[in-house]
């Protein structure tokens, strides 16, 4: 976990991110009273495929759409850059992100070796993949009304996440388990 942050969600990565987006999208979130209730990203990885790349949403908040309205945000930008094909990579042990993604129409292609890994480690992560050209065109704004008035969809504003100076250390093997308990809480 601590590598991972070093390296992907330092504040000076993450305003760069902001300011000059490359390779994606940049940040989406969900705001809600202020609070960032949810923030994901995603982009292109070649003519016709977008990519989610993160979806984390604040686990009180589960069941009330708002992880599938950023999904659908992400989608129609995706979706306005030629997208016809959408993808994403899931832990197999994510037991709220698959059924999150599945779902939603994406359907297993594959695997790959867990992003940020070593493939000596074994460990895999699911390549999920959904057709765009049958997917209904979703509107966040007309699905659910009620929710968008309370909500406000950003495109440049962003959760940092750090680790408090007096947490506890970890074991390797307690940080995993604290990461897949995490990313099973952040998908939906």
């Amino acid at each position: 976990i601590e590598s991972v942050i070093a390296e992907y969600y330092t504040p000076e990565r993450i305003a760069a991110e902001i300011a000059a987006p490359q390779g994606w999208h940049g940040w989406f979130v969900a705001v809600d009273d202020g609070l960032v209730v949810c923030a994901g990203g995603g982009g292109m990885i070649e003519a016709g495929a977008g990519e989610i790349f993160v979806l984390y949403l604040d686990p009180t908040r589960r069941r009330e759409g708002i992880g599938s309205l950023l999904l659908d945000a992400i989608t129609e930008q995706q979706r306005a850059d030629g997208a016809r094909e959408q993808w994403v990579s899931v832990e197999p042990e994510n037991a709220k992100g698959l059924p999150f993604y599945e779902a939603r129409g994406f359907e297993a292609r594959g695997e790959r070796p867990a992003w940020g890994s070593a493939p000596e480690e074994g460990r895999v992560s699911l390549r999920l993949m959904r057709r765009l050209d049958n997917l209904r065109q979703q509107s966040i704004l007309s699905d659910a009304p009620g929710l968008i008035r309370r909500m406000q969809f950003d495109r440049h504003t962003l959760v940092l996440l750090v680790r408090r100076p007096d947490a506890p250390e970890l074991t390797d093997e307690e940080a995993a388990e604290l990461q897949d308990r995490h990313l099973a809480f952040r998908a939906d």
